[in-house]
C-alpha cells in the first residue's frame, strides 16, 4: 500500500497576507483595551473599528479560498491544533508558574487552551464541514442562499450571541455564517462587473463610520456599538476586504511570511500581556486616566513586539511539527482504510 505523504503547499497572495498580519496586531490592541479597562481614547476611537474585525476576516478569508479546494486540509487544521495546544500548556504553565501569574490566568486554564482560542475550537468542525457547504454554494441558485444566509444571521443576532469561551453554538453558527459569505463572495462577486462602484463604496462606508465614531468620542465621549458579531462588523469586514482586492501588491516574499505568523501572533499574545502589565507597564509612571492613548500605544508597542519576536521563533519549529503529525495522521488513517477494505472484501467472499 502507498501512502501519500502530504507537504503542505499553499499558494499565498501577498496582499491577503499582509491583510492577516494587520488583523493579528489589532487584535491585541482590542484584547489589551478591553482587558485592561483602558478609558476611551483617540487612539482606539480611530482604531475600533477594524480591532474588531480580525476574527470575521479570518473566517471570511477561508471560505474565499476554500471555496474552490479540492482539500478539507481537516487533518492539518487537527495537527496544527494539537501542537499549539500542547506548546501553550508548556509556555504557558511555565510563563505563569515562574512569573506568579496565577492571579491572571490559572493553570487550570492551560488545558482549555488559550484565553482567545474559542475561534480556534471552532476550525476543525467547520473544516469538516466545508465540502458540503462548498456544494451547497455551487448547486444552490445565489440569490436564495445568500438571502437565506442573511435571515439566519439575523436570527443569531436576535436569538443568539458569541461566548468568548471554550466552544459554543452560537460561535460555531457564527463563524460558519461567515464562512459562506465568504464563499459565495468568491464564486458569485466576478460576475456582477461593478469592481469600481463597489470599492467606492466600501472607501465612503469605512470612511464615513470613522467620521461618526470620532465625532461620538468628541463630543459624547462614546464610541460606536461595533462588536466582533454585529452587523456593523460584518459589513466592515466585507469593505476592508474588498479595498484590499483593488490594491495592487506584488507577491513579496516578506508579506507571505510575516502573513504565516498571524495565527501563533493571535493565539499567544494573552501570555505577554499579563508579563508585560505585570513587569513593564506597571512601572511605568503613566496615569492611564490622563493618558489612556499613550498608555495603550506603548502597552500595543511592546506586546506586539514580544510576541512578534516569540512568533518568529516558533514558527519553523512548529510547523515542521505541524507538517510532521499531519502525515504520521494521514499514515494511521490510511492504514485504518486499507485495513478496512481487506476485512471488507474478506467478508464479501466469506
Amino acid at each position: 500500500m502507498k501512502i501519500k505523504i502530504s507537504k503542505d503547499k499553499i499558494v499565498r497572495n501577498s496582499k491577503y497576507e499582509l491583510l492577516r498580519f494587520i488583523c493579528s496586531l489589532m487584535i491585541i490592541m482590542l484584547h489589551i483595551k478591553g482587558h485592561e479597562k483602558v478609558p476611551e481614547n483617540w487612539l482606539f476611537a480611530n482604531s475600533q473599528i477594524i480591532c474588531n474585525l480580525p476574527v470575521i476576516m479570518f473566517m471570511f478569508l477561508t471560505g474565499f479560498f476554500l471555496v474552490n479546494s479540492n482539500k478539507t486540509r481537516f487533518w492539518y487544521i487537527l495537527s496544527t491544533i494539537i501542537i499549539y495546544y500542547f506548546l501553550n500548556l508548556i509556555i504557558g504553565y511555565l510563563i505563569i508558574y515562574y512569573d506568579n501569574l496565577n492571579h491572571c490566568y490559572s493553570t487550570k486554564d492551560l488545558f482549555f487552551g488559550g484565553r482567545d482560542w474559542w475561534y480556534l475550537w471552532t476550525l476543525p468542525i467547520i473544516y469538516l464541514l466545508s465540502p458540503f457547504i462548498n456544494l451547497s454554494i455551487k448547486t444552490i441558485n445565489k440569490w436564495y442562499f445568500i438571502n437565506s444566509l442573511l435571515i439566519i444571521y439575523i436570527l443569531f443576532s436576535f436569538f443568539s450571541n458569541l461566548e468568548y469561551n471554550i466552544f459554543g453554538a452560537g460561535q460555531l453558527l457564527f463563524l460558519i455564517i461567515i464562512y459562506c459569505l465568504g464563499a459565495w463572495y468568491k464564486i458569485n462577486f466576478e460576475q456582477f462587473g461593478l469592481k469600481k462602484i463597489v470599492f467606492i463604496l466600501a472607501i465612503i462606508f469605512l470612511f464615513t463610520l470613522q467620521i461618526i465614531n470620532n465625532l461620538l468620542f468628541c463630543f459624547k465621549n462614546i464610541l460606536l456599538p461595533i462588536t466582533t458579531s454585529n452587523f456593523l462588523s460584518v459589513l466592515s469586514t466585507l469593505a476592508l476586504f474588498i479595498i484590499f482586492q483593488n490594491i495592487k501588491i506584488k507577491q513579496n516574499i516578506f508579506l507571505n511570511y510575516i502573513g504565516k505568523l498571524s495565527l501563533p501572533i493571535y493565539l499567544f499574545h494573552y501570555l505577554f500581556e499579563f508579563i508585560i502589565m505585570k513587569n513593564i507597564m506597571s512601572n511605568i509612571d503613566i496615569d492611564i486616566n490622563l493618558y489612556p492613548s499613550l498608555f495603550l500605544l506603548i502597552y500595543w508597542t511592546i506586546c506586539f513586539l514580544i510576541t512578534f519576536i516569540f512568533s518568529l521563533i516558533i514558527l519553523y519549529p512548529s510547523n515542521f511539527l505541524i507538517l510532521n503529525f499531519n502525515n504520521f495522521l494521514l499514515i494511521i488513517k490510511n492504514k485504518i482504510l486499507f485495513i478496512s477494505e481487506k476485512i471488507k472484501k474478506f467478508n464479501n467472499e466469506v
